[in-house]
């Protein structure tokens, strides 16, 4: 077999019917895997288990250096 003609849905009998049918059992397995982890979920929010966000008003401190040093009339030369 020469691999590269090979089409990957010529080796199986694709239709509608049959893309159709298999998107209903994907959504249908992945809701019921959400429902499944409902119950689990806890108010971890982050790649770093056990790790707290510090907000740090990065945006103020952005418009402040702008202000201070890129503004019409900066505060600082």
């Amino acid at each position: 077999m020469n691999h590269s003609n090979f089409n990957f849905y010529d080796a199986f009998d694709f239709n509608d019917d049959t893309l159709v049918f298999a998107f209903q059992v994907t959504t249908a397995v992945v809701a019921e895997e959400e429902s499944n982890n409902q119950g689990r979920r806890t108010g971890y929010h982050g790649s770093i288990l056990g790790h707290h966000i510090v907000n740090r008003n990065r945006k103020e401190g952005e418009l402040r250096i702008y202000n201070d040093y890129f503004a019409e009339n900066p505060k600082f030369t």
